[in-house]
């Protein structure tokens, strides 16, 4: 069962991950060539802004996903009722604390553009869209933990895809029709509630026996837990952050905002693969969650070594074709002036081999809730990379950023 599982949450996710890469590819191509590198850049910075206020999340739904695997197993209703209970809970009170720092930041956020062709109340209005799409993400995180710790996370890729694809068709025509971000923002929001809507009802069809609005409240042993991992988690967020986020804000604040759109653009092809390397591991979690909740140690370390020999295949296939087809399919996508020279790409291949390697280890971490062991380790990188970029950028611009990212990903691991 757990194989079926894995092979159908696989397959689907996979399929819907490249048809959405193929849709954010297009999107934001027509987005550069539309509005400019220079909307390009802001983009890319204000999204990562928002990623530094997502951290809120403190990593929460991986920190419960994994306690749901044994009650499933179990078929113990009432217990995942009360976990399920925590975790709204939980989300409205970082949907509140998500909003009222997105409406500080808004206020901040204009000052790192200095291009004058931007207003800043207009970009305020820019970072709020970005804001409030995260805060839809969480109108039921509930029940995407549900359908992901049920082996059952193909369903997610499908809603995903479905309100993407409608997005991405909408996106599209608003930037040819009008030229307008403001609209292109507002159609971006109305895929995320879409999205929602489908998931809802995906849940209510396959759970309706759960009760989690009137369910018991955790016991405080196990919040205890749950807490303590939490906090782990939170330096692992900070970490990543650190490593995939601040580099386009730090190219934004320290040298113009074309460099920070091409570097974004770079960003989402590296991204594109590295996640789409998650599809592949998102479909084996929940299953691998379930062997170690009810296999041997010994057959979990042979599975494991299975999947990290298939992450090495993987990302030297990725990091190969990315040095050697960049820079065509850059001319191609964006065009001749949004290409980096071979030094950069180089290492910009040499840190998606870095990072890529890391996602089986993760995977694993993830399926047994094992955060607490490496936590410092985590802010050890984030701290070390932050202090280079800014070092580095002064003297190489955007090859020291990747650089300090490149030193940061093996000073400490």
């Amino acid at each position: 069962m757990r194989t079926k599982q894995s092979v159908i949450n696989i397959i689907v996710s996979c399929t819907s991950y490249l048809i959405l890469m193929l849709c954010t590819f297009i999107t934001r191509g027509v987005f550069s060539r539309v509005l400019g590198l220079d909307y390009a850049g802001v983009e890319s910075t204000f999204l990562n802004l928002v990623s530094m206020l997502a951290i809120v999340e403190l990593g929460l739904g991986t920190g419960i996903i994994y306690k749901l695997y044994k009650p499933i197993a179990d078929g113990d209703n009432r217990k995942i009722g009360m976990l399920l209970r925590f975790y709204k809970q939980s989300y409205l009170l970082i949907a509140a604390i998500v909003f009222a720092l997105g409406v500080v930041a808004a206020f901040i956020a204009p000052q790192l553009v200095h291009d004058e062709q931007f207003p800043k109340a207009e970009l305020a209005v820019y970072f709020m869209f970005y804001v409030l799409d995260v805060l839809a993400s969480y109108l039921y995180a509930h029940k995407r933990a549900m359908l992901t710790a049920d082996q059952r996370n193909f369903l997610n890729s499908f809603a995903h895809m479905i309100a993407q694809v409608t997005a991405c068709i909408l996106q599209v025509a608003v930037l040819l029709l009008f030229q307008s971000m403001f609209l292109y923002l507002v159609v971006k929001v109305a895929g995320r509630l879409l999205e929602n809507l489908i998931i809802s009802r995906a849940y209510q069809k396959r759970y309706p026996h759960i009760e989690y609005r009137r369910a018991d409240r955790l016991e405080p042993t196990e919040k205890k837990d749950l807490f303590s991992n939490i906090k782990a988690l939170l330096m692992h967020r900070i970490a990543s952050f650190s490593l995939q986020s601040t580099s386009s804000v730090i190219i934004m604040y320290f040298q113009n905002s074309v460099s920070a759109g091409i570097y974004g653009n770079y960003t989402l092809i590296t991204n594109a693969l590295i996640n789409l390397s998650n599809q592949l591991y998102n479909g084996i979690i929940a299953s691998f969650g379930n062997l170690i909740a009810t296999e041997s140690k010994d057959k979990t370390q042979r599975n494991f070594n299975a999947l990290y020999l298939l992450n090495y295949l993987i990302f030297s296939f990725f990091s190969i074709s990315l040095f050697n087809l960049s820079r065509p399919f850059m001319e191609l996508w964006i065009g001749k002036d949004a290409v980096f020279s071979n030094w950069v790409v180089l290492l910009i291949t040499v840190y998606l081999y870095l990072m890529g390697m890391r996602q089986s280890v993760f995977m694993a971490r993830s399926s047994a809730g094992l955060y607490r062991q490496d936590r410092w380790f985590a802010i050890g990188e984030a701290v070390i990379n932050l202090v280079l970029s800014l070092i580095f950028i002064q003297f190489w611009g955007v090859i020291g950023i990747v650089a300090a990212n490149i030193i940061s990903l093996l000073a400490v691991p």
